[in-house]
C-alpha cells in the first residue's frame, strides 16, 4: 500500500512539473479576447483589428504538445482592389500552434501561430495570451 501511494504521488508531481503533461490545461485565444481560451477550437480569428484572416472547420491532430498541427479552411481578404472592399478568398490550409506560455497554476496557452493557406498567403501571428 505504501509503494502504491509513493508511485501515485510521483505521478502527480511529474504531471504538474512537465508542461503539457496534463493536456487539458492548454488553451489558445481563438476569439480576439472575447471569452476564455479554448481547447481544440473549430474556428479561429487571427487578425483581430481588421478581421483580415480566419479559419473554420479546423481539425487538430493532437493537443497539448510543444507544437501542434491542425487543418481547416483558411479565409483571407485579398485586398483587391483595396482592403476595405472586403473581397474574400478561401481554401484548405494548415495551422501550427507553438510556444506555450504558462499562465497560472497548471494552465498554459499557445502564443504563436503559423498559417499556411494552400494557394494563398502564409503568415506568422503572435497570439494574445494571459
Amino acid at each position: 500500500m505504501k509503494k502504491v501511494l509513493v508511485v501515485l504521488c510521483a505521478m502527480l508531481v511529474l504531471a504538474w512539473a512537465v508542461p503539457g503533461g496534463a493536456n487539458a490545461g492548454v488553451g489558445v485565444e481563438a476569439k480576439c479576447g472575447v471569452g476564455k481560451p479554448q481547447k481544440r477550437p473549430a474556428k479561429m480569428n487571427f487578425f483581430c483589428g481588421d478581421n483580415g484572416m480566419y479559419a473554420t472547420s479546423i481539425r487538430w491532430r493532437t493537443w497539448g504538445q510543444k507544437r501542434i498541427k491542425g487543418f481547416g479552411t483558411i479565409w483571407w481578404n485579398t485586398c483587391d482592389p483595396f482592403c476595405g472592399a472586403s473581397n474574400w478568398d478561401h481554401g484548405p490550409g494548415k495551422l501550427t500552434l507553438y510556444r506555450k506560455v504558462r499562465c497560472w497554476g497548471h494552465l498554459y496557452e499557445y502564443s504563436r501561430l503559423r498559417v499556411k493557406a494552400y494557394g494563398g498567403p502564409t503568415v506568422r501571428v503572435p497570439l494574445t495570451t494571459c
